[in-house]
């Protein structure tokens, strides 16, 4: 069951249908209805590539060339499977800032690092997250989030109207 204030949404309610896991409440401000399930994925160095399944787009990092945009629609399967596996990792349990906690007063940057934004509606309801690879504190959550990030820009990255886009050229400093 999910904590206090938050929601894990069965694939009935991914599917548009409005139903909730037995106990389980949206919030008061975000009502349960009916609706498409949407994504919105920012991932990379700086979070410049994008998904967004409103617009059917993707936008891809060059680096040294303008972002591509292409048109990149995900079928309602693959949007369930892509919220499945956020709820599995406990996405909707996430703060819409997952930051490992300072204990030294020191951070550790990687250059460059990843940033992640992931935003998941379904009807009114909605659920933001961000995060990033900057810092290399431990923090369970920031692992679930890395594990998040990761597995979903491989899934994208993975499919054939992805794989067919030209290499970005350059490297990022």
């Amino acid at each position: 069951m999910a904590g206090p204030g938050r929601c894990r949404l069965l694939l009935a309610t991914l599917a548009g249908l409005g139903a909730l896991s037995a106990g389980c409440a949206l919030p008061p401000t975000q009502p349960a209805t009916k609706g498409q399930a949407e994504i919105l994925f920012h991932w990379g160095v700086g979070g410049r590539n994008r998904l967004d399944t409103i617009s059917e787009t993707l936008v891809k990092d060059m680096i040294e060339d303008p972002p591509l945009v292409v048109r990149f629609p995900l079928s309602a399967g693959e949007k369930r499977r892509i919220i499945a596996l956020a709820d599995s990792l406990g996405f909707f349990d996430q703060p819409v800032h997952v930051a490992p906690p300072d204990t030294t007063g020191i951070r550790y940057i990687a250059h460059p690092c990843q940033e992640y934004l992931l935003r998941i509606s379904v009807g009114s309801w909605l659920h933001t997250s961000y995060w990033t690879t900057c810092d290399r504190s431990p923090c369970v959550e920031c692992d679930r989030a890395a594990t998040l990030g990761r597995l979903l820009s491989e899934y994208i990255e993975g499919r054939p109207g992805f794989q067919r886009l030209p290499a970005a050229q350059g490297y990022h400093q």
